[in-house]
């Protein structure tokens, strides 16, 4: 996975772990999709941690409109923001 160099940064190593005790696949696809979120809007996770939440929030927003737009499935948008949150 490319994004696991990610997992140096303690705060999303912490996050990780934390999914993974549910299921490790789980924690690998909430990766991926983070890592798909950073990088269509061109930001790490460092980045968003340091916006202020109205910002974030937007940029999910705006994850959720074009993915619709794209014509991802409810289900396939619900599930990114699920992985985000």
């Amino acid at each position: 996975m490319r994004h696991r160099e990610w997992l140096a940064d303690p705060q999303v190593k912490r996050w990780y772990l934390n999914t993974r005790r549910g299921a490790q696949i789980t924690a690998d696809v909430y990766l991926g999709r983070l890592g798909r979120f950073c990088g269509r809007f061109n930001t790490t996770p460092g980045k968003l941690r340091a916006m202020h939440p109205d910002d974030v929030y937007n940029l999910l927003v705006d994850c959720v409109t074009g993915m619709e737009e794209d014509g991802y499935a409810g289900s396939y948008v619900k599930g990114m923001v699920k992985a985000l949150k």
